[in-house]
């Protein structure tokens, strides 16, 4: 689903800008470009919309995360 139509952003592009490290509105807004002068703006207005999407794409990612075993871990860094 489009996020932002301006700039053709989707839910994904978002997610995606969480898992760099974008996980706050300042962030976000600048790493998606929403600051650009040719943007309506609206996006701007949900922000908060795209930090919970954001926050939720990098706890999704983290559970898909493999756990190592602590004697896996062990040889592995060994």
């Amino acid at each position: 689903m489009f996020a932002c139509i301006c700039r053709g952003l989707t839910e994904s592009d978002v997610v995606k800008a969480g898992r760099a490290g974008a996980l706050g509105s300042d962030a976000l807004i600048a790493a998606l470009g929403l600051d650009d002068a040719r943007c309506c703006g609206r996006c701007v207005r949900r922000i908060d919309e795209f930090v919970e999407l954001a926050h939720r794409g990098v706890a999704r990612a983290a559970q898909r995360q493999p756990r190592l075993s602590t004697t896996r871990a062990t040889l592995l860094a060994q």
